[in-house]
């Protein structure tokens, strides 16, 4: 692994820095994938560590705010709770929303082959109220069964992976996986 130049370094953290002030938030293995499109680390071990160290860098020397790069690996599990009633009916009033689906007659999830793109995704699927379904690479039986049992008969399930072999094979599986657990329910998948 050759050295780069302070120019080529300047030339990463500015990439960073776009990409991630216009997605954010993004995960480092998004940031990763945006900069090996651009040519400007190599689709590598050492180019992903490369962009993880520029980011940590970045941002413990404050040219990268905290809040453009999400870690949807690791999560704090806590109950939510309120301190008084009146809290709790207002919190209730803040997030209510109604089911656009439920009065279309139709049933569509969106499903994700990488992890890096949720942020992206989620912020069109949420205003919609689509369900969002990240497999991270191939889905575990645990929840292709999950998903199969909550779809409806005639879903439209909708898959984005990537355009080579293993997506192809990733759009098979999850195609067979729901199919056995589904109970016979129809469901077109694209």
């Amino acid at each position: 692994m050759t050295r780069a130049t302070h120019a080529e370094m300047q030339q990463r953290k500015d990439a960073i820095y776009t990409f991630c002030e216009e997605q954010n938030p993004v995960t480092i293995r998004g940031i990763y994938y945006h900069l090996t499109t651009l040519g400007l680390v190599p689709k590598t071990e050492s180019g992903y560590k490369r962009v993880q160290n520029t980011c940590a860098n970045m941002r413990r020397e404050g040219a990268l705010p905290f809040n453009y790069v999400s870690d949807n690996t690791r999560w704090m599990r806590k109950p939510r709770t309120c301190n008084s009633m009146n809290q709790a009916l207002q919190e209730t009033a803040s997030f209510y929303r109604r089911d656009f689906l439920n009065f279309t007659g139709l049933d569509i999830e969106i499903w994700l082959e990488k992890d890096a793109l949720a942020s992206i995704f989620y912020d069109i699927t949420a205003k919609w109220d689509i369900p969002l379904m990240v497999s991270r690479g191939f889905a575990s039986l645990t929840f292709l069964h999950d998903a199969a049992i909550q779809l409806e008969d005639g879903a439209h399930i909708y898959i984005f992976s990537d355009y080579d072999a293993s997506g192809e094979n990733l759009a098979r599986s999850i195609d067979a996986g729901l199919h056995d657990f589904s109970d016979d329910k129809r469901f077109n998948i694209k």
